[in-house]
């Protein structure tokens, strides 16, 4: 077995969207659940969620955004913090030596969402030929190895 080091840690969570201020919130037993009325839901739907709750538009262009689901946006905002901590310069070291191991359940969920209802509620024609490659698992273990150069084992 080979071992492996950490050198690096990010957190984009519901209690707190950077390592600090989550291990804080753990530490103080914070909760990150709350209750979510979104706007579209009739009145008498409510839920308990763990939304996580961050601004995006700072971090990323217009045009990047429309390139990027939002678990992207948030896995590429939490590897920008894992990269930051360790001090690796990825331009220099990566390539086929480095290596990204990611897991999601959902991959671009809220874009998949959006082209069915483009699809069966507003009857597009066609939908944008990037729906995709922006929907599908690996989609943020793609674009973590764009923004750094990662070449090896995705």
């Amino acid at each position: 077995m080979r071992r492996v080091v950490v050198t690096g840690m990010g957190a984009i969570a519901p209690p707190g969207n950077d390592v600090r201020r989550f291990f804080e919130a753990l530490l103080e037993g914070r909760s990150g659940v709350r209750r979510f009325q979104p706007a579209w839901a009739a009145a008498e739907y409510n839920q308990v969620t763990a939304p996580v709750l961050s601004e995006l538009t700072q971090h990323f262009t217009k045009l990047r955004r429309i390139a990027l689901d939002r678990v992207a946006q948030l896995s590429l905002l939490s590897v920008k913090e894992a990269v930051g901590q360790s001090g690796i310069d990825f331009s220099v070291d990566a390539g086929e030596s480095a290596g990204i191991y990611w897991g999601t359940s959902m991959g671009g969920a809220n874009s998949l969402e959006s082209a069915y209802g483009d699809v069966l509620v507003n009857k597009v024609p066609r939908l944008k030929p990037s729906t995709i490659v922006i929907v599908m698992n690996n989609a943020a273990t793609g674009q973590i190895g764009i923004e750094y150069g990662i070449r090896g084992p995705s």
